[in-house]
């Protein structure tokens, strides 16, 4: 993918990933993912939830359907 910014933006990236330490992609899918999630278009599951010692009755197979019902308010 390419994202074209206007100079002026392309600048202010630029001199802000430097302050943070990061590449201008990092900052660019940090603020899109950020984005997408106060608009409520989708929220991306986490990769890893932890373990819990409580049995919910939740077959593996039907994990996914489950956390996204909880955590994303069923979208």
């Amino acid at each position: 993918m390419t994202v074209y910014l206007p100079e002026e933006l392309d600048l202010l990236l630029e001199q802000a990933a430097q302050r943070k330490g990061a590449s201008k992609a990092e900052l660019i899918h940090v603020s899109v993912h950020r984005y997408l999630e106060q608009t409520g278009v989708g929220r991306v599951l986490p990769r890893s939830l932890g373990a819990i010692d409580e049995d919910l009755g939740v077959a593996s197979t039907d994990a996914k359907q489950w956390l996204r019902e909880r955590l994303v308010g069923g979208l």
